[in-house]
């Protein structure tokens, strides 16, 4: 397998620092073009990459180079005061059901979506020392 990359570019991003190159990946499944771009944001460079076969690369090759220019930093508030929810794994201290361990350690879901991601019915009977998750934290705008 073998790779061959194009001339690195600088080129700007709606304001931001950024490089980009074309490559042609060659594989046993076959060829591959795409295009990589590097876009400095504060400080995190991140990585926009698109690419195709070699024979569908320029059906979808414009469709890659907008997608990377449209990237630019987040201003909406309501987006940037998105709170990601957080799984925390419990070990149960005595036995219990299910409902009473979502008493014990609440959680910022419902007791449906909980016993859900648990694979866990609400009346079922858990022994001490199971593990258990809890979700806590989580806001949308």
């Amino acid at each position: 397998d073998d790779i061959y990359g194009g001339d690195v570019r600088r080129s700007p991003v709606n304001g931001l620092e950024a490089s980009e190159a074309l490559f042609e990946a060659r594989t046993a499944d076959g060829t591959y073009r795409g295009r990589v771009l590097f876009v400095d944001h504060g400080g995190t460079i991140v990585q926009i990459l698109g690419y195709a076969s070699a024979a569908r690369w320029p059906d979808y090759e414009s469709d890659v180079v907008n997608t990377g220019r449209s990237f630019r930093p987040e201003r909406d508030a309501d987006v940037l005061g998105i709170e990601p929810a957080r799984l925390e794994i419990v070990r149960l201290p005595a036995r219990m059901t299910f409902g009473e361990f979502a008493e014990a350690y609440p959680s910022s879901v419902d007791l449906q979506k909980l016993a859900n991601l648990n694979r866990r019915t609400v009346d079922e009977v858990l022994d001490a020392g199971t593990l258990v998750k809890r979700v806590t934290g989580g806001r949308l705008p």
